[in-house]
């Protein structure tokens, strides 16, 4: 996100992300259960709010997961 604010090169690309995971991978923190993360170093950044907000925002995988399941119930009913 700070390069974004340095280059509009980047500001251009994000505006196609939803999420973008931050922070390398760090093998003795992997963790398979993790949300679009392989380590539990990494954090989750939603791109839309932090672009709007002008600040970094962390993704909210809580609501993300319950939305998902909610859509994969309709889906079978």
């Amino acid at each position: 996100m700070e390069m974004a604010k340095k280059d509009k090169i980047y500001l251009e690309f994000l505006k196609y992300v939803d999420v973008l995971v931050d922070g390398p991978f760090i093998l003795k923190e992997r963790n398979l259960n993790l949300l679009f993360r392989g380590s539990a170093n990494q954090r989750l950044i939603d791109v839309p709010k932090s672009l709007k907000e002008n600040k970094v925002v962390l993704f909210d995988e809580q609501t993300y997961l319950e939305e998902d399941k909610l859509k994969r119930k309709k889906t079978y009913i």
